[in-house]
């Protein structure tokens, strides 16, 4: 039986992961994952399809986060760090890593969604900046502007191909650059406390094992 498309994307991300090649073979990527190349041919009739859904794939299973959940009756503080629960539980299928060698080879793909990635991102922050100020958890006197650029650069920094190598990417790398420093960064001292009271479950959670 013919494996769905969401599942075959997983299973040749993941042997993108494991194989260090230069071009997409799909003869060699069927062969290896035991299917007929047709199943991947079907969906993907060319490495140019092949590797935008590759892309696609990455994107939605981050912007799927955002979309599936409600953040409306979370606050601000909470909503960055259920974010974050959720970057780790789908790390694996939104790693930026297991994908960034097909840039140089499918440029324009590339870009396309990077620049649609990057503007989502930088959306959400500013939609998070705006509920933590109203919330009072963030500074009101805060310069949003700065900060959004601030971490916008960080961001880019972590998608830069000479940092994305196997294993340097990890979520306690998205975590500690990304959201904790944010947080801290535009925090009340009434969010910082209460940050580091749920900071204590989280690293119970997920740094504890």
């Amino acid at each position: 039986m013919q494996t769905t498309e969401p599942n075959l994307i997983n299973q040749i991300r993941q042997y993108l992961y494991n194989h260090s090649e230069e071009k997409l073979n799909v003869i060699n990527i069927a062969s290896e994952l035991g299917i007929p190349s047709t199943d991947i041919l079907s969906i993907a009739p060319t490495p140019s399809e092949l590797v935008t859904k590759l892309f696609i794939a990455e994107f939605e299973t981050f912007k799927s986060i955002f979309t599936d959940l409600d953040f409306d009756k979370e606050g601000a503080i909470d909503s960055m760090i259920i974010a974050g629960q959720e970057i780790y539980k789908r790390f694996c299928s939104m790693n930026p890593a297991i994908t960034i060698h097909l840039r140089d080879l499918y440029p324009t793909e590339y870009q396309i969604f990077q620049k649609e990635k990057i503007a989502f991102i930088e959306e959400t922050l500013k939609t998070n900046l705006t509920k933590g100020i109203s919330q009072s958890e963030y500074c009101s006197d805060i310069d949003t502007d700065s900060v959004i650029k601030k971490y916008m650069e960080k961001i880019c920094e972590l998608h830069n191909p000479t940092y994305l190598q196997k294993g340097q990417l990890t979520f306690g790398t998205v975590f500690s650059n990304i959201i904790e420093d944010f947080i801290l960064d535009v925090a009340s001292e009434e969010g910082r406390q209460y940050y580091r009271q749920r900071k204590q479950l989280i690293e119970v959670f997920y740094f504890g094992h």
